[in-house]
């Protein structure tokens, strides 16, 4: 487990540079009853990569190269190095060790550690649900966090 300054560190990347999403899958194969996942995800985006390699030595998940713009007028631009983990244990390690040093994106954390424990609770064939069945639980979860995410003025 890092260490307080550790953790605070990786709270500030990603309370700056960060997101915490859910990301709804949908597997097809079956057109007449398509399974419905819902995977949280925590991205972090910059064009340093040291500090995302440093993340992922700690919580595993994959920094890749973000494809540079073909725009010429964004040719003087660095590379974007992307960090991404979306595995239900390795997020709910990361956003524990975290979320007391969370600022910004709290509210993301807590859904996200809810969705996670409450995917925990189901049996483990229900992992890939019908959404017909629990997906609703799963899309309450996925509601919130967008709304959270919207860009722009929020009023309460």
């Amino acid at each position: 487990m890092p260490h307080k300054e550790q953790r605070s560190y990786i709270a500030g990347l990603i309370d700056g540079e960060g997101c915490l999403t859910i990301i709804k899958h949908s597997d097809s194969r079956n057109r007449n009853n398509p399974t419905i996942t819902y995977s949280p995800t925590i991205v972090i985006s910059m064009t340093d990569r040291m500090p995302l390699d440093f993340i992922q030595k700690i919580y595993g998940g994959a920094v890749t190269l973000v494809k540079k713009s073909k725009d010429k007028t964004k040719s003087h631009y660095k590379p974007m190095f992307r960090y991404v983990i979306d595995s239900h244990n390795k997020c709910l390690t990361l956003l524990n060790d975290i979320l007391p040093y969370l600022l910004v994106k709290e509210k993301q954390a807590k859904i996200l550690v809810a969705l996670i424990k409450y995917r925990k609770s189901l049996p483990t064939k229900a992992l890939r649900i019908k959404e017909h069945l629990v997906g609703r639980k799963d899309n309450g979860f996925l509601e919130q966090i967008r709304k959270l995410n919207h860009r722009g003025i929020i009023y309460a």
